[in-house]
């Protein structure tokens, strides 16, 4: 098959499953993956496709400056000459299917090719569709949170006509494919397509030493957390279980992997940490390239994943968890999150409880004080990883349902 995919990133793109999944392991398969991505600033776009990985890149200009808000003039030109595009990738090479993730001008682009062309359109979703009750708070703002409001209702509603109109939607977990289901998109045109893990990552390809030395570790058991920082995902949590773990254990450490969009953020947490006098306590990383962050994980002992339990988030699929599971490091996560809890339940590689400090710090401290359980931990969730959760494993699923498409294609035509 000959796939066209509108991915929402500027090339390259350091996002897992697209980079493994897509970019490598379906044109493993024997498929051809053409992309259509946005230019980075300083990029020029290309009338040739540029290799990235097994697959092709047709670069496209952004048509939007740092700091700038495109005005929907440039918004539906810049959507007409990526339908050009597209249509010429189609005459020179048969595109079989169409797969837009979360984007919504692509969407619009997808179903017109649909409707001209008839090509099946897979619509990617990462993200909830805004509830009522967010539109509702927005309403009861002032003017400007009023336009804001508006242009929500706006989204929604062409990301509603587009999902309604998709060959096939892939959520990003179960719980959001029944989120959908219950929003009226048919469950038959529903799969749930959850983030995963690259096997050929290995545990005893990385040293922990490189860490450990690197911020001056020594023997002290490790806690990890890798992700955002900002203040939404209330990493300040982490600070008040961490307190009670080092009553029971005084040498632990927290490695903070990662920054916040919003430098304030970051700021107030590290005033946090020094009125807690975890000054000694919590290290910040910063931000690594992704084929970093299995050294960190390498040299740590437990990995955390508290989310916070809002609508925005309890249909994620946390990647942090199975990168971690991955690479045969047991888990602390919370309940709440569908997705996290059903990995660690069925795995057993961790320990799964309610979004409650005391509840992590009781979780966090049993697992270090008893290490060959906790090995033995995540010896059992990298199996099941491997074995359920794999890009490899999410490539032929993918692959299942592109043919079967194709198939119900031929029987229409």
């Amino acid at each position: 098959m000959h796939i066209l995919m509108f991915p929402q990133y500027s090339y390259p793109s350091s996002h897992a499953m697209l980079e493994t999944v897509f970019s490598r392991l379906l044109p493993a398969r024997g498929h051809r993956v053409s992309w259509i991505m946005n230019a980075r600033n300083g990029s020029a776009p290309t009338n040739a496709p540029v290799p990235w990985n097994d697959s092709s890149v047709y670069l496209v200009a952004n048509g939007v400056r740092d700091g700038s808000v495109a005005n929907p003039a440039s918004i539906w030109l810049r959507i007409l000459r990526r339908i050009r595009l597209a249509e010429s990738i189609h005459r020179a090479n048969h595109v079989d299917i169409i797969h837009v993730r979360n984007e919504l001008s692509s969407g619009l682009i997808a179903r017109y090719m649909r409707r001209r062309w008839g090509i099946p359109l897979v619509f990617q979703l990462s993200f909830p569709l805004s509830g009522k009750e967010e539109l509702d708070s927005l309403a009861r703002e002032n003017a400007a949170k009023s336009k804001k409001g508006i242009s929500i209702t706006l989204k929604r509603r062409v990301q509603e006509g587009i999902l309604k109109r998709a060959d096939l939607v892939l959520a990003i977990s179960e719980e959001m494919k029944a989120v959908l289901t219950r929003q009226g998109i048919p469950p038959d045109r529903l799969l749930a397509v959850p983030m995963g893990f690259d096997a050929q990552i290995q545990p005893d390809k990385y040293d922990p030493e490189r860490v450990r030395k690197m911020f001056a570790l020594g023997s002290s058991p490790v806690v990890l957390y890798f992700g955002a920082l900002d203040r939404i995902r209330r990493i300040d949590f982490l600070f008040a279980a961490i307190e009670m773990v080092r009553l029971a254990i005084p040498d632990v450490k927290l490695l903070l992997l990662g920054s916040a969009s919003d430098r304030s953020d970051e700021s107030w947490l590290r005033s946090l940490t020094e009125a807690r006098g975890l000054g000694n306590t919590v290290i910040f990383c910063g931000a690594v390239p992704r084929v970093d962050v299995p050294y960190f994980l390498s040299a740590a002992s437990v990995s955390v994943s508290p989310i916070p339990p809002i609508p925005a988030y309890t249909v994620s699929s946390p990647t942090k968890v199975l990168e971690s599971l991955g690479m045969g490091v047991p888990v602390v996560a919370n309940e709440e999150i569908r997705d996290q809890k059903e990995i660690l339940v069925e795995s057993r590689g961790g320990r799964c409880v309610p979004y409650r400090e005391r509840a992590f710090a009781e979780a966090i401290a049993d697992l270090l004080a008893h290490p060959d359980l906790s090995r033995e931990a995540g010896q059992r969730g990298r199996e099941y990883v491997l074995r359920n959760r794999s890009y490899t494993c999410l490539s032929e699923l993918i692959e299942r349902e592109y043919l079967a498409l194709q198939l119900q294609r031929r029987r229409v035509t």
